[in-house]
């Protein structure tokens, strides 16, 4: 595994390179951020993804190991906080925003959100999606995914927010095999998460009350 991480980084520079005549860096140069933010192998070790920076502009890639690039996609200017890979097909990119969404009142703050970008389709989908009928909801996660292979499918079990008079805690179960989603679980104002087993059953449920 470290000579497979030790190999993307060395790809990073064949894919991403602008050919061109090299010259000397610049003294300032070397005062900057790295321009690599974040590498990923894929479970069986044969997918990699990394994402390259230049100044503010963010650039997604996706290779076969030992060179076959697969993606190579602009991200924009958002803020990249984790890639992670659910399975060889799905990778997890969590990105963050400070704003408030649409029709919630407050300050600003930090929201994060997932995306899955599905390499076989080339599809990127943000999750949770927001558009359950039956109750308003965030896209925005609150908390790591959790994943779980249950028989031939990748499921993830996200932390998100469900609308009241308040935001308040909901489990979401997004099967990334059929590209379904469903609510699991609302939560009160006294949730402060869940844990899944390997099987998708909630085994524990964790609330506070500050009165006893």
């Amino acid at each position: 595994m470290r000579f497979l991480a030790l190999w993307a980084v060395i790809l990073v520079t064949a894919i991403l390179s602008v050919p061109g005549p090299v010259a000397a860096a610049p003294l300032e140069t070397y005062g900057h951020l790295p321009s690599l933010e974040d590498i990923a192998l894929s479970p069986s070790g044969q997918r990699v993804a990394f994402v390259r920076t230049k100044e503010d502009m963010r650039v997604l890639a996706i290779a076969d190991l030992p060179n076959t690039l697969l993606v190579r996609a602009p991200l924009g200017q958002v803020k990249l906080r984790h890639l992670a890979w659910a399975d060889d097909d799905h990778l997890m990119i969590i990105t963050s925003t400070t704003g408030m969404p649409f029709g919630l009142i407050g300050k600003d703050t930090e929201w994060e959100q997932l995306s899955v970008f599905e390499v076989s389709t080339k599809k990127l989908k943000t999750y949770p999606d927001g558009n359950d009928k039956d109750i308003r909801t965030v896209n925005t996660i609150v908390s790591y995914p959790m994943v779980r292979h249950i028989g031939n499918d990748t499921v993830l079990f996200l932390t998100g927010l469900w609308v009241q008079d308040t935001t308040k805690l909901a489990l979401f179960r997004i099967n990334l095999t059929n590209h379904t989603q469903r609510l699991v679980r609302q939560g009160t104002d006294a949730t402060r998460g869940w844990l899944v087993d390997a099987a998708g059953e909630i085994v524990a449920e964790d609330n506070y009350y500050e009165q006893g």
